[in-house]
């Protein structure tokens, strides 16, 4: 049966969506639909205005989930409370109350000191009313762009992005760890009995982190294989794409399946982390060879000169066709130039077959992509040349109209309803906070 490919994009992630939908299923955007947008916020979003230096810390308090007018008071005291940026405004706040106090006594004053006062109170308070407007300028302006942004609840690329920031802080403890216990002078500890203890305690601290890799990289593995199919739809199910183009980024899709395919068998490694310690305690009682750590540390790809130095950006910048990864360009360059090794992995961690099940029919996509390019090609070539032989022609354009997407990819898989994808991050967060 074939189906229908969505045509509507999330403004943020490019995720393939409703047109009515209120909020992005992939990223939590509310009001994903560019359209539906009113011109005002639409100028807001392409351009968002620059907001004075002055005004950036009131301006960091705003959020889009209140009405800005229940926030001004809250933001006023906010820039009152900033004495390096409102320090003429709190000046001339004063100056406006001392007039205000000699002009009470007015009776008090002569004619000329009385317009003297006049005249500076009135130079106070113009300022201070310009500096109110440019406040809520600044306010609303601000407002705007929050309010743009919006979250509507827990989405797929939340979860994402925050157990990204967990493997990453998780590995680079691992990394501590392992160099502080390859670093530590074992031959000052006499006593067998107080090696064996405290490297005991090294070997517990690392079965935590790496159980903890292991918990958060199988979470990766689900997430990651949920938001790669959605992304091989939204650039499949462009309207406007060429046979080119999306022959390029699909094949760069799956060089990014492989690359966390990869990744994910590296996470795993660890859970034998431990039996490196336990074995430098048991054998060498604590005499450290010097081969072993760059033996184990370096060979962990876990050096302080290694891909956990990569720079790492959790954005959505890049979707749908760049997942942000932490070490995405080192294990993309570790791709192997032949044959991946797929039964094998398989074998080793069957969870990964899902992944590889998808990579399968996108590239039986890509295969039909290529074939329909030549096709068109040669349909061009046979209208423009001959275009007496109609029989080949019309042959030509009946290929060319095939319905690609249901007969090659499992749609509800690669697009699952909001519903599905609501359940599924739900469980995903529930196993975060087991």
């Amino acid at each position: 049966m074939t189906v229908p490919m969505l045509n509507t994009y999330c403004r943020r992630c490019h995720a393939a969506i409703l047109s009515n939908a209120h909020v992005c299923p992939l990223c939590g955007l509310t009001s994903p639909n560019e359209a539906n947008l009113s011109d005002i916020e639409k100028s807001y979003e392409k351009k968002p205005p620059v907001i004075e230096d002055r005004f950036s810390e009131m301006a960091s308090t705003i959020t889009g989930e209140r009405p800005l007018i229940f926030q001004l008071f809250g933001l006023y005291r906010t820039y009152l409370n900033s004495k390096q940026d409102s320090h003429t405004h709190r000046i001339f706040l004063a100056i406006a109350f001392v007039m205000a106090l000699f002009y009470s006594w007015s009776s008090l004053l002569d004619n000329k000191l009385y317009f003297l006062f006049m005249t500076i109170g009135i130079v106070a308070l113009l300022y201070l009313a310009y500096d109110f407007i440019s406040l809520f300028i600044a306010a609303h302006n601000q407002f705007m762009v929050t309010f743009l942004q919006r979250q509507g609840g827990t989405s797929p690329y939340s979860v994402h992005l925050k157990v990204e920031t967990v493997l990453q802080n998780t590995l680079k403890s691992l990394q501590s760890l392992l160099y502080a216990y390859y670093e530590k002078l074992w031959d000052d500890l006499q006593n067998e009995r107080d090696i064996v203890r405290q490297g005991d305690s090294y070997v517990q601290a690392t079965k935590a982190l790496t159980a903890k890799l292991k918990k958060f990289s199988k979470v990766s593995l689900e997430t990651t294989t949920l938001l790669w199919r959605n992304n091989v739809y939204a650039i499949t199910s462009y309207p406007n794409t060429s046979y080119d183009d999306k022959i390029h980024h699909l094949n760069l899709k799956v060089a990014e399946a492989k690359a966390l395919i990869l990744r994910y068998c590296w996470l795993r490694q660890f859970d034998f982390a431990h039996e490196f310690l336990d074995k430098h305690i048991a054998v060498s009682k604590g005499t450290q060879s010097k081969y072993d750590k760059n033996f184990v540390i370096e060979g962990m790809q876990l050096g302080l000169m290694g891909p956990l130095t990569e720079p790492y950006s959790g954005t959505l910048n890049t979707v749908p066709y760049e997942l942000p990864f932490i070490m995405r360009y080192f294990w993309h360059q570790r791709l192997p130039p032949g044959a991946f090794p797929k039964d094998e992995i398989i074998s080793q961690f069957p969870e990964t077959s899902e992944l590889f099940e998808s990579i399968d029919q996108v590239n039986n996509l890509i295969s039909k992509l290529e074939e329909q390019k030549i096709i068109n090609m040669a349909t061009s070539s046979v209208a423009s040349n001959f275009r007496t032989e109609t029989e080949i022609t019309t042959e030509a354009e009946q290929i060319k109209r095939f319905e690609l997407y249901s007969d090659y990819l499992d749609i509800p898989k690669f697009k699952p309803s909001d519903e599905e994808l609501t359940r599924q991050v739900d469980r995903l967060n529930a196993e975060l906070r087991v």
